[in-house]
């Protein structure tokens, strides 16, 4: 599911639909900001459902054959594909920030689908 998407659940919304009362949610604290946390826990307490933070990743634990992280260099998308050279994208990007007053400091990349994953690659 990709959130923020028509027809696609919250994640509140999709928990709530998931889980019975009683159950527990797990989430690494370090990666909930506290306002998100108590939000949540307010809705999941709707059905009894705790919320449980915790002090370490719970991927982590279990993904135990995690490929190491690449130290390859970025391979940019053919042209062809991408539609525009990334030096034009990034002057577009730069021309926007400072349209709005923007403090040019860097950018956020924070989509799943605008994310490089080189060892989900098919080769």
């Amino acid at each position: 599911m990709k959130a923020g998407q028509p027809g696609t659940p919250s994640k509140d919304d999709w928990l709530l639909s998931v889980l019975k009362e009683g159950d527990r949610v797990g989430v690494d604290a370090t990666v909930i900001a506290n306002e998100a946390a108590s939000k949540m826990s307010n809705v999941l307490m709707k059905k009894k459902i705790k919320l449980e933070l915790m002090d370490e990743n719970l991927v982590d634990t279990i993904w135990t054959e995690r490929p190491k992280e690449s130290l390859n260099q970025v391979e940019l998308l053919p042209t062809k594909f991408a539609g525009v050279e990334s030096q034009e994208k990034l002057a577009k990007l730069r021309e926007q920030l400072r349209a709005n007053d923007q403090p040019l400091y860097g950018m956020l990349v924070t989509s799943l689908d605008e994310i490089a994953c080189k060892h989900n690659t098919i080769h």
